[in-house]
């Protein structure tokens, strides 16, 4: 997307190398809800376009950047006209998985690997790696659709995922800040990110503690979480396991939707709503408290649990191990 007020703009119009409108000229308008002047729209069909911003991306890479974050991607308007023919309506779902397959290509060349960080993807999306859920609120009921759009990307294929602790919009209060944080420090990958600060030491001195404690949680288990990311390249199966992905049979899994394994043996459950109390399923077998989780559990069960603010949602496999 390249706005019209851009340097690159002019060159990219004169070559032809943006989505058209059906009238044959380039297509401008509003792709970030008026947040930026209007754009047009890069048409990755065209080999020319393609190459030249290839060559946007080598310049790039070339400062030292070792990763790049392929933000958007999804705004692609249903009445444009691609070089290949391809109407937007059909380019939709496409165009995410050519810009990221795009600057995989270029990060492979220059850096040795073909790792992007994408919001958006579509099928065969799983080859770039890393994906996070894009903008949410700093709301309780955003905490837990974050966590829902993190297991549809492990059923999706797609191993590695993380999302913006605390939510993109708005300011949380302290309690809800460190919620998300002990969810997002045990997500398959995290990131403290939004439009206002996400500073543990901005949220006052319990918050900061507790959030401290989630940090150093995940240093602990890094040796844990590299063995379960390397079990996830070699097969394919996600990090962030949903309940119903190893109890396919089992009602309970099913409904037990805001809960995950993260590795083969801990039990994730993170607080989704005010109060430090929720429902968890436990799967058959014997779970062990992790981090002040409270008392062991014995499942398959559903119980009601109380996880104080500074300790982490995590139980333990009996049996299982996470150092």
């Amino acid at each position: 997307y390249i706005s019209v007020d851009s340097p690159y703009f002019a060159e990219a119009d004169r070559n032809g190398w943006f989505l058209h409108a059906p009238s044959g000229t380039t297509w401008t308008g509003q792709v970030w809800g008026g947040a930026h002047p209007d754009s047009a729209v890069l048409d990755l069909t065209h080999p020319g376009a393609a190459d030249w911003f290839r060559e946007r991306v080598r310049q790039t890479l070339a400062t030292g950047v070792s990763v790049l974050k392929t933000d958007f991607g999804e705004a692609v308007p249903a009445e444009v006209v691609a070089y290949d023919g391809m109407t937007g309506d059909r380019l939709h779902n496409l165009y995410p998985l050519l810009f990221n397959d795009l600057v995989a290509e270029v990060t492979r060349e220059a850096a040795g690997h073909g790792l992007t960080w994408g919001r958006s993807t579509w099928t065969g999306g799983q080859r770039h790696g890393a994906k996070w859920t894009g903008d949410s609120d700093a709301s309780w009921q955003d905490l837990a659709s974050t966590l829902r759009a993190g297991l549809s990307l492990s059923f999706s294929g797609h191993p590695f995922w993380s999302h913006d602790i605390g939510g993109f919009h708005g300011t949380p209060d302290p309690e809800l800040f460190v919620r998300w944080a002990q969810f997002g420090l045990l997500s398959p990958l995290s990131r403290f990110h939004g439009m206002t600060s996400r500073l543990p030491w901005d949220f006052g001195e319990e918050a900061y503690t507790a959030v401290l404690h989630a940090a150093r949680l995940r240093t602990s288990l890094l040796p844990y979480l590299h063995r379960a990311a390397a079990e996830a390249v070699r097969t394919g199966e996600p990090l962030a396991r949903p309940m119903a992905l190893d109890h396919p049979d089992r009602p309970d899994a099913h409904a037990a939707d805001l809960q995950y394994l993260l590795g083969p043996d801990l039990l994730v459950a993170p607080l989704y709503a005010p109060g430090g109390r929720r429902q968890v399923w436990f799967p058959p077998g014997e779970w062990l408290p992790y981090a002040g989780s409270g008392g062991p559990m014995t499942g398959p069960a559903w119980r009601r649990v109380r996880i104080p603010l500074t300790a982490a949602p995590l139980w333990l496999r009996a049996g299982g191990h996470a150092l």
